[in-house]
């Protein structure tokens, strides 16, 4: 009689509270991956100069490919602060038209020198080497640069 007593004053393993050490290092592991996600999407926040200038780049790469894919002369130039234009030409030295679908505005940054352009023949090369300066509201500054040889670094 006596065991049976003992035996219901004994709670079961199922009515027991808590996680298993499984659970816990399950849940541990989808915060730190949640977390990281997330500290990486808020990247772009942290330096608008760098954001703008990789945008830039990109802007510049895909006017560079429009040259290749078309075998026409491209030229970008700043025509604001905050806006590039691309122009299109049989050559760089021949008159160009603007191409209305290459166009790119810039947020939370801007150009701190307008006086430049860069012209990629049909072969992808750019007639000279370019620096690009971007800056910010929170005095940050990067820049984009041309190179010779058809590469567009941001630093």
């Amino acid at each position: 009689m006596m065991t049976n007593t003992v035996r219901n004053l004994r709670p079961s393993r199922r009515q027991e509270g808590g996680f298993t050490l499984t659970e816990l290092l399950v849940a541990l592991s989808l915060a730190g991956i949640m977390g990281g996600v997330a500290s990486t999407n808020l990247m772009e926040l942290s330096n608008p100069s760098l954001s703008a200038a990789s945008e830039i780049a990109s802007y510049l790469k895909r006017a560079r490919a429009r040259a290749l894919a078309t075998t026409s002369a491209y030229t970008v130039s700043a025509s604001s602060t905050d806006t590039l234009q691309a122009t299109v030409g049989d050559t760089c030295a021949a008159a160009q038209t603007a191409d209305p679908s290459l166009s790119l505005t810039i947020d939370k940054a801007s150009l701190t020198n307008i006086a430049w352009s860069v012209c990629f023949t049909s072969r992808g090369f750019p007639d000279g080497n370019v620096v690009i300066p971007v800056a910010d509201l929170y005095a940050g500054s990067n820049t984009v640069e041309v190179m010779l040889g058809g590469s567009i670094v941001v630093q």
